[in-house]
């Protein structure tokens, strides 16, 4: 018995996950990327990340996507991007760019979605673009999808109801059943009511999985509105996917900067999920409905464990390993670099030893 529990204990212990972001960052050209006060907050977002969406890039020259990457990778981290054309109907044009870490995962192919002639006929103001992601960190689930997407605002309910068609394109062209769309899907206030939300395409067939719910706001401004969204499709996906990780992150509280700071940033906050193996759901599960997550099982508070990890004038800068938020689920104790705490370790033995000296 003891052996058995030591096994379990070193393969919980070992499990990883990956995490994966999306952030909206405002107007991201040549001119924000020249203010260093600003990007030193921009590559501590960006660095919590395994993978990360950035949307919103607006540089005709083409300077601040391989930018971004050679500073994320300037502390010796290893970092890739991939990133979609320049995208929009008329002069006004934004891109992609997927940020990845290398050692934690494979990019075979990517994907951009054609709607037809950029005429005002099409689908979509700026096409979903994405990347076919191959990871051993995931257990099962070795190749999955990753679409992102910015929907326009005065277009979201029929954009919103296009992403669709684009699912069974990515899943067609890439070979896969499971894959995640995220973004800033303006699916919330003014631009999205609450019962068009609910006639949605999306919402109204089950195979989909909204991790964020209508009551976040992923906003920075005085506005509450869930603009910035995660769904999945694929039975692998969704059940690997560590529901309880899902949230809007607060960097301006982490790293306690101003009102003005934090805009300067971005007016979104990134959006987030842990895809991990399939070893979490030996643990008890939770449940969600109609795209908000509701949890059953071990309650566990995240504890907020910091590092410094970078000095600015002089003063550090604590990047936290793992959010601050109170969460009731199993999985609430998996730290931000994936390593899984040493309380759902000692969750895992417990309920082994009460399962067996049950028999």
């Amino acid at each position: 018995m003891l052996s058995f529990l030591w096994i379990s204990l070193l393969v919980i212990s070992q499990t990883e996950a990956l995490k994966i972001g999306a952030f909206n960052i405002q107007t991201l050209g040549r001119t924000k990327y020249g203010k260093e006060e600003v990007m030193v907050y921009i590559d501590l977002i960006l660095r919590r990340y395994d993978i990360v969406l950035v949307q919103e890039i607006r540089d005709a020259a083409g300077n601040v996507i391989p930018g971004i990457r050679n500073r994320l990778a300037s502390n010796g981290e290893e970092w890739e991007v991939v990133y979609s054309e320049r995208l929009g109907r008329n002069s006004y044009k934004e891109q992609y760019a997927f940020y990845y870490r290398p050692d934690k995962i494979t990019v075979e192919s990517s994907y951009q979605y054609d709607d037809g002639v950029d005429d005002g006929t099409d689908a979509f103001s700026r096409e979903p673009f994405g990347i076919l992601v191959n990871s051993d960190i995931t257990g099962g689930l070795k190749k999955f999808g990753i679409l992102g997407v910015h929907i326009a605002p005065n277009e979201a309910v029929e954009e919103l109801n296009a992403l669709v068609d684009v699912f069974t394109a990515a899943k067609e062209n890439w070979g896969v059943d499971d894959v995640m769309i995220m973004g800033d899907f303006n699916a919330d206030c003014t631009y999205v009511s609450d019962e068009e939300k609910e006639q949605l395409d999306l919402r109204t067939d089950n195979s989909y999985l909204w991790l964020i719910g209508d009551d976040v706001d992923t906003t920075v401004s005085s506005t509450d509105c869930a603009y910035d969204r995660i769904v999945l499709t694929g039975d692998l996906l969704k059940a690997a996917a560590i529901t309880s990780s899902a949230q809007e992150w607060r960097f301006d509280n982490v790293f306690n900067v101003n009102a003005t700071m934090t805009k300067a940033v971005s007016d979104h906050y990134p959006v987030e999920v842990n895809i991990a193996s399939d070893i979490f759901h030996l643990l008890p599960e939770s449940n969600s409905t109609d795209g908000n997550t509701t949890d059953s099982g071990m309650s566990t508070t995240m504890e907020l464990t910091s590092v410094t990890t970078t000095s600015i004038l002089g003063s550090s800068i604590s990047d936290p390993l793992t959010s601050s938020h109170t969460t009731t689920d199993r999985n609430s104790a998996v730290r931000s670099t994936g390593s899984v705490s040493w309380k759902l370790a000692v969750y895992f033995l417990l309920s082994n030893i009460l399962a067996v000296s049950s028999l």
